[in-house]
């Protein structure tokens, strides 16, 4: 089964040195999930993409509030995002969040993973206010969307608006990891699939599939470890101030981060002051001015293209918000409103011997608009011919950013779009697809 993982592993790092390279972060996961995740050393290939995820899993699992009790359960948390992920496909992410748990408590323990991967399997056993949480991450992690409107309105009865932010954006963080580890085709940890592979195969029908270790296991003989509850009063500390290393040029002001927007992508998006947690908004921030806004590894890889690549994926996902914003950020970027409109009418999702650098990341953007998929031979060898180990990761960010953000801006929809976006629509919709918004 074609993965990206032969193409990225003679680049990739172990996990003990990526431990050894951030302990705060790795720290951080290993305590919430028992295993440092295999998918860091493969991310790890284009530095960037391993820091971006670094900081988008504390900001956006609301950690520590979560943790210490102060924002929504860590176990609605991880119903969450158990549902989000297998509406959505993922094996490795559903395998992950079966078994997740806390900073404090460490991963889930048997009862409790038998216990969540029913409630997904049979939320109709649930109280009122977690099945309202089990039927959004299912609807949301759905790709396209199914029924989200009225998910969300059943969420937001159960849920105040803090708890309902906390909700949704740990269905955004799933997004992006979800993103991320079915298109790499990340192997699964053998501590993992051990914990939770038979209530999931059992309730669910589950497999590893292409997560599957092939040949002798790259971690055999391990189990999950539950850390010393001491190590989190270094371990937290350690992963925000990675956190402000890796944000050190973002703005931490609100007005900064408007201007800085308004300067760089010609308009403000309304998450700007629909996001009411200051750690996810400067995240957004951060995902906004220095991936998707920012040069490609190849050359080939502007930003017009990578906000090429971002319409194409939010237009299939019918997510016409998004598609609103991306491309108009394209034709900032460069594209003509002609060629975006040629772009989106066409559904090649391999490559051709006879391709380039910019057919083959868009035949990703197609490959990669749904749910789980497994990339066509054609496409991974046109990736390996034309872009760079590192450029490959930044596509497959993009593509992890694109998903995260329809999740939020399909669920937390505008009243209306910024005034140059609204102006944009109005002149190229018609061409391009895109509904005028009153």
């Amino acid at each position: 089964m074609p993965t990206l993982v032969s193409t990225l592993r003679p680049h990739s790092v172990s996990r003990e040195e990526i431990a050894y390279r951030y302990p705060g972060p790795t720290g951080l996961v290993s305590r919430i999930l028992g295993v440092i995740p295999h998918s860091f050393g493969l991310l790890e290939v284009w530095p960037p993409a391993l820091h971006s995820t670094m900081v988008s899993v504390p900001a956006l699992f609301d950690v520590p509030a979560v943790d210490l009790g102060r924002s929504v359960s860590p176990d609605t948390r991880a119903l969450a995002a158990h549902a989000a992920s297998r509406a959505f496909g993922c094996s490795y992410c559903t395998a992950h969040t079966a078994i997740m748990g806390s900073v404090v408590r460490g991963p889930a323990d048997a009862p409790t993973i038998d216990g969540r991967v029913a409630s997904v399997s049979t939320p109709e056993r649930l109280d009122p206010a977690s099945r309202a949480v089990v039927d959004y991450g299912r609807a949301v992690g759905t790709m396209p969307p199914d029924r989200i409107e009225a998910a969300v309105a059943e969420l937001e009865s159960h849920h105040d608006a803090m708890d309902l932010e906390a909700i949704v954006l740990v269905t955004v963080c799933m997004g992006l990891l979800n993103r991320l580890f079915d298109t790499l085709g990340v192997p699964l940890e053998t501590a993992v699939q051990e914990a939770a592979g038979d209530p999931l195969t059992a309730s669910a029908g589950w497999s590893p599939g292409k997560h599957e270790q092939e040949g002798d296991r790259l971690d055999e003989g391990e189990r999950l470890v539950t850390q010393p509850r001491l190590l989190m009063v270094k371990e937290v500390p350690a992963a925000e101030a990675h956190a402000r290393r890796v944000l050190a040029d973002v703005p931490k002001r609100k007005g900064e981060q408007r201007r800085a927007l308004q300067d760089a992508a010609g308009f403000v998006p309304y998450w700007m002051d629909t996001l009411h947690r200051g750690k996810a908004r400067r995240l957004f921030v951060h995902w906004m001015l220095e991936r998707l806004l920012a040069d490609g590894v190849d050359p080939a890889v502007d930003p017009g293209l990578k906000a090429t690549f971002g319409w194409v994926q939010a237009r299939a996902v019918g997510n016409t918000v998004l598609a609103s914003h991306m491309a108009f950020l394209a034709v900032r970027g460069g594209v003509s409103p002609d060629e975006l409109a040629r772009v989106g009418d066409r559904d090649d999702r391999d490559g051709s011997p006879d391709d380039d650098a910019v057919t083959a990341a868009l035949a990703l953007a197609r490959a990669t608009a749904g749910g789980a998929t497994t990339l066509e031979e054609d496409l991974v060898a046109s990736l390996d011919r034309h872009l760079r180990p590192e450029g490959i990761v930044e596509l497959v960010l993009v593509a992890a950013i694109v998903t995260a953000m329809h999740r939020y801006t399909a669920s937390i929809r505008p009243d209306r779009l910024a005034p140059e976006v609204e102006a944009f629509v109005a002149e190229h919709g018609p061409l391009l697809g895109l509904p005028a918004r009153s």
